[in-house]
């Protein structure tokens, strides 16, 4: 009779998951800014450009442009703020 063994790995949770995506390098992004950029900073770039593009619809009413341009700006801070230059 053989005996085997089973070997148990840790569980991941979906946080440790995305946290891993997180830090990995984001290819594409990185070919086109010719300098690396993680998945992490491709999503705050990505804020950044929503933002932006809100900003641009709803330049008509004062409130909205108002509104959207604190967006816009709290967004271009966290990017910063997240290793972007």
């Amino acid at each position: 009779m053989t005996k085997s063994r089973t070997l148990s790995a840790p569980k991941a949770d979906a946080r440790s998951s995305f946290q891993y995506w997180a830090a990995q390098q984001n290819l594409f992004i990185s070919k086109l800014l010719e300098q690396p950029v993680t998945n992490c900073q491709m999503l705050l770039l990505v804020h950044c450009l929503t933002a932006f593009s809100a900003l641009i619809l709803f330049c008509g009413s004062l409130i909205g442009a108002i509104i959207t341009f604190l967006w816009f700006v709290g967004s271009l801070y966290l990017a910063k703020k997240g290793g972007l230059k």
